[in-house]
């Protein structure tokens, strides 16, 4: 009898399996699959959650982008760099150098094409200098470090950061000194910093308008054809000294130290001489032309937008552009004139009502 039981019992539990299959056949297709997990909102969003802000979190932000530099790799490759720039900078980032505070006989020279659009930190427009786009950073910073660059300091005061209506965090630095240091020199470079960070601190801009430089030259490189210098005078000395008779030896010596003296500060001279840096900003050479590549790319965007905007074909257009950033900046060379003139004449008639009775504010201090 147990055996006829559990026949009874395996032909239901086949039966029960054959109804099952039956009833999953009818069902859609999407209703037999078995439903995805759902990720929590909180975790799906934690992606786009801006950071909290804490005040001096962006001063840390520059500090380590100098840090991070000093950690690069032997073969100072692009790869690092471009990993480098995405980690610092916003997609749209740019870095920029002002250079409009220099003697201005020499800019225009310098930069033929305008530069940059506008200096948020000396309000020049348009700006002598150089901006660099987002694509552009990471093939400039390798540059400026294959033109014998071994490491970049930054030293500034007490940066003022505040963060505006539109959640930028703008960093200022009102005195900042840039020191590039080479095998045999080091350039100081100094001005002032501005830069905008997006709310996720990241640059969107890297403003440094400079004011002045200096190259400074190691004094163990000079040493050498000082002290040669030296001896080639004392040897003068004791020649003029112990010159009673004219003998040919003693003229033999003479020439013998004359043409080491011319040879020695020949030498000297080109020591003082730095070829490699470009004598107006202080940059290496190499690193000024890839600054003016980029700035030729950034003036054949505008001109293609401007012919797009004005519909006229590329040539016309590259006669046209220039001018019209000729005639923008002499326009604004007359607006400042006529702001100047119009200041002139307004503090003349105000001193003519007044007829010097009006007392007024004493400059400088009372003995």
């Amino acid at each position: 009898m147990q055996p006829t039981k559990e026949v009874a019992s395996t032909a239901a539990n086949l039966n029960m399996l054959n109804h099952q299959q039956q009833f999953l056949r009818g069902l859609p297709q999407q209703q037999q699959q078995l439903p995805m997990p759902q990720i929590p909102v909180q975790f799906q969003q934690q992606k786009n959650i801006l950071p909290i802000y804490q005040s001096g979190v962006c001063a840390k932000k520059m500090q380590e982008f100098v840090h991070c530099q000093q950690r690069r790799p032997a073969d100072n490759n692009i790869i690092f760099w471009k990993r480098f720039v995405a980690e610092f900078f916003a997609p749209n980032g740019k870095k920029s150098f002002c250079f409009s505070l220099y003697p201005r006989t020499k800019t225009r020279a310098n930069f033929p094409l305008g530069g940059m659009k506008k200096c948020d930190i000396c309000k020049k427009n348009p700006v002598n200098g150089y901006e660099v786009c987002f694509d552009v950073l990471p093939r400039l910073l390798m540059v400026k470090y294959e033109s014998g660059l071994l490491e970049e300091r930054l030293f500034t005061d007490i940066p003022c950061e505040f963060r505006d209506p539109s959640g930028y965090i703008v960093l200022v630095c009102k005195k900042a000194r840039r020191e590039s240091l080479f095998h045999k020199f080091h350039v100081v470079h100094e001005g002032s910093i501005r830069i905008v960070f997006s709310p996720y601190i990241k640059i969107c801009s890297w403003e440094f308008c400079v004011t002045r430089h200096e190259v400074f030259i190691s004094r163990r490189h000079l040493v050498p054809n000082v002290n040669q210098i030296g001896d080639a005078i004392s040897k003068f000395r004791d020649f003029a000294a112990n010159n009673n008779d004219n003998n040919n030896v003693a003229a033999e010596e003479f020439q013998e130290s004359s043409s080491k003296l011319v040879a020695v500060t020949q030498e000297l001279a080109k020591k003082l001489e730095v070829p490699m840096l470009d004598d107006y900003s202080g940059f290496a050479k190499s690193y000024v032309r890839c600054l003016q590549l980029s700035e030729v790319g950034n003036f054949m965007k505008d001109m293609i937008d401007f012919s797009i905007r004005n519909k006229i074909a590329p040539i016309e257009s590259l006669a046209k552009f220039p001018k019209k950033l000729r005639i923008a900046d002499h326009g604004e060379d007359q607006l400042q004139q006529q702001q100047q003139h119009q200041n002139r004449n307004h503090d003349l008639n105000n001193s003519g009502r007044n007829n010097g009775h009006t007392p007024g504010m004493q400059i400088g201090s009372s003995s």
